[in-house]
């Protein structure tokens, strides 16, 4: 290789050098682009009254795909954001809800997202049924013990919740140890329950507690 030769190849490296410092710093000043999986959507503030709105099983959680400083994108985890949607004076059955930046919370001004992606909000309207409180023992007394009559006050009260889950429910019940007496008021939590006994998750007792207080006594026979 000529004298020549030489020169030209390391004014060619320089060259190469300059342009690949120039695209690195002018071009792309140390950004990345990162998709973050499985970030939470948390709905804010009370669903309109009569109503209740919730996110269907497929938005949340969601991937959104964030740009900036490559050493800040490569530090971003999932607790770092924070999206969070309204469900205030909402009555449709279902609404799209396109994100933005004033839906995610990022926890540096340099990030951005790209291209954020919608969730959808399913609204049913609720329903009111008002039933009487019943004793449930969750125990069997045995033979000659003495089990209560009960007062309780209020003796109904009223249920609320969407179509499907009025429709399961089959008693409002109070849940009480027969062996133990109850002379004095006493505070007990309402249970809403189906059928079988079990729990309906969704409906609300507009009466958490009520109190019940024992009155009589009769002899469980044999």
């Amino acid at each position: 290789m000529s004298h020549r030769d030489k020169i030209s190849l390391l004014i060619s490296f320089i060259l190469a050098l300059i342009l690949w410092g120039y695209a690195k710093v002018e071009i792309l000043p140390n950004d990345r682009t990162r998709v973050i999986e499985r970030v939470p959507v948390i709905l804010i503030g009370e669903s309109t009254k009569g109503y209740t709105t919730s996110l269907t099983n497929e938005s949340s959680p969601v991937s959104i795909k964030v740009r900036g400083p490559i050493e800040m994108v490569n530090n971003l985890t999932v607790d770092d954001i924070k999206i969070t949607v309204s469900r205030e004076n909402i009555t449709d059955a279902e609404t799209k809800v396109q994100l933005s930046n004033k839906n995610i919370e990022l926890p540096y001004e340099e990030l951005t997202v790209i291209s954020p992606p919608h969730v959808i909000l399913n609204t049913q309207k609720l329903e009111q049924v008002t039933m009487p409180v019943v004793v449930s023992f969750v125990s069997e007394p045995p033979p000659g013990s003495v089990v209560g009559q009960y007062v309780i006050k209020p003796s109904e009260v009223t249920v609320e919740g969407v179509k499907k889950g009025i429709e399961k429910l089959a008693y409002v019940q109070v849940r009480i140890d027969p062996n133990k007496r109850l002379d004095n008021k006493t505070d007990l939590k309402v249970y809403a329950v189906d059928a079988d006994g079990e729990l309906i998750t969704d409906v609300r007792v507009s009466t958490p507690t009520v109190t019940v207080k024992m009155v009589t006594q009769t002899t469980n026979g044999e």
